[in-house]
């Protein structure tokens, strides 16, 4: 019973000792019990011992499940001495945990809980009256003390649930009572006390068709097992749509629906929500040099770490290859996500341990937030890809903020990178000659060719404006075969 509640402990303690006594009690007041009973206790004990190892689970939580435990015990009290009753309940209870290797509290607690509903229910039928050796429903007494002794067990059920319950959990008793008498609880118990006052008139009219019940429990265990199956399977698909399937955090998509709810509380709360855009820079050496495998376990690590330095109600997303989005909300303003993209980087420059090398990995971050009055989920994701690749542009190892500027650099980049595809086909790159002197013999002894690009509406742009730009959108190799022909032709 370790790490339970005192006030658990005792309660099961309590249950436990009571059961003992109950069953003691009952036993040595009545007769020896006839060859019949003990052959129906038998069978009824195994019943009971199925019910228990093999759970119906049903709904959306798979851990809801009816056993079918109460509607065995009370064909149990129906038709067996109570102390006998009290046998089956409490051996087939303990069966079926030890089986399926439960905590000893819980084996504890609910064979206690068994004998001790039953001891109830046949306590009041013994006092009734009620012929155990002979079924019989006839008379409106016999009726209503049979509904006596269901409402009992019943009443004992859900007051005991919800007294374990409550001691073990930061809930009260009358709270989870509460739960219980308002869900699917009622429904169920009184189904079980219907099945189990059909079982009891089988039991007692032809006992040797009782197998037969298990046909329908059979059944209904292997169709609740395949709602499950599916149930889990729907689950891993659905996890795997909306999650990176490398690191585990989740994808663009979630993380796109994520800021779309984020926004709409921004919007309604009037609170601020930042998106940064991170990436890994020389991310690429690591991948040319220790291979992609390395590459990717380098990237489970820097997941991992990025998620202890956030809270929990933050986001953090792959958004693919090196790139990460995080979702911060309800901030104070840009001041504050720059104090996260701080401790962001300073968490990521702890050196990562992978295969025998320590390595020391920096990023670059753009940040965009709704004080740029962008709420688009969008617009905020495209701003906070400027700011990162203008923090990338001028050094890396560290974060930008967007601004206004920088959407405007953004959209002339985008013409600039949308002309230079173009100027190879329209023959607008030009090559000027640079002498190179031999001030000893004052003779020319080579030229260096430099090339130009002569826009038609910018005039002629410098190699520092475009150079980089081609690099990176694959250009260069284009432009250098093309230098070498044009001054091989001049």
């Amino acid at each position: 019973m370790e790490g339970l509640p005192l006030a658990a402990k005792l309660y099961i303690s309590i249950v436990t000792v009571t059961a003992v006594l109950l069953t003691t009690l009952f036993i040595a007041t009545q007769s020896a019990p006839s060859g019949e009973h003990i052959a129906l206790a038998v069978v009824l004990c195994a019943f009971e011992f199925l019910a228990g190892y093999f759970p119906i689970r049903y709904g959306r939580n798979t851990k809801i499940y009816i056993n079918l435990h109460t509607s065995v015990v009370f064909a149990s009290v129906l038709v067996l001495p109570p102390g006998l009753a009290l046998i089956v309940a409490g051996l087939g209870t303990l069966l079926a945990h030890i089986t399926r290797h439960r905590q000893a509290d819980e084996s504890v607690f609910n064979t206690g809980h068994s004998i001790v509903q039953t001891a109830i229910a046949g306590g009041i039928l013994a006092a009734g009256g009620w012929n155990f050796d002979a079924l019989s429903i006839e008379r409106p007494d016999l009726l209503a003390l049979l509904l006596a002794a269901a409402a009992a067990m019943y009443v004992y059920d859900a007051v005991s649930i919800a007294l374990i319950v409550g001691f073990s959990s930061r809930s009260t008793p009358l709270a989870v009572l509460r739960n219980i008498m308002t869900g699917f609880y009622n429904v169920e118990t009184l189904l079980q006390l219907a099945i189990g006052v059909l079982g009891a008139v089988i039991a007692d009219a032809q006992p040797f068709a009782l197998p037969l019940l298990l046909l329908p429990a059979w059944a209904a265990y292997q169709s609740s097992e395949r709602h499950v199956q599916l149930r889990e399977q729907s689950l891993v698909l659905e996890h795997q749509a909306f999650h990176d399937p490398l690191t585990g955090l989740p994808n663009r998509a979630l993380f796109m629906d994520r800021l779309r709810h984020a926004l709409t509380r921004a919007r309604r709360d009037d609170v601020c929500t930042a998106v940064l855009f991170m990436d890994l820079d020389r991310f690429k050496f690591v991948n040319d040099s220790l291979g992609h495998d390395a590459g990717d376990a380098l990237l489970k690590l820097v997941a991992a770490r990025l998620l202890e330095q956030l809270r929990p109600g933050d986001t953090v997303a792959r958004h693919g290859g090196d790139e990460f989005t995080i979702l911060l909300e309800n901030i104070g303003g840009d001041a504050e996500a720059a104090r996260v993209a701080d401790r962001i980087a300073h968490g990521l420059q702890q050196p990562f341990s992978l295969r025998g090398h320590q390595l020391d990995v920096r990023c670059s971050i753009g940040i965009a937030s709704t004080t740029t009055e962008r709420l688009q989920p969008e617009e905020l994701l495209h701003d906070a890809d400027t700011a990162l690749y203008r923090a990338k542009s001028t050094g890396k190892a560290h974060y930008e903020i967007f601004d206004a500027r920088m959407g405007s650099e953004a959209s002339d980049r985008i013409l600039i990178e949308s002309d230079l595809r173009l100027a190879l086909e329209r023959h607008e790159f030009r090559l000027y000659y640079q002498s190179e002197v031999n001030l000893r013999t004052r003779r020319i002894q080579a030229v260096e060719a430099l090339v130009r690009w002569e826009h038609p509406q910018r005039g002629l742009v410098p190699p520092l404006e475009f150079i980089g730009l081609a690099e990176e959108i694959g250009l260069i190799v284009p432009l250098g075969r093309w230098i070498l022909t044009e001054g091989c032709r001049q």
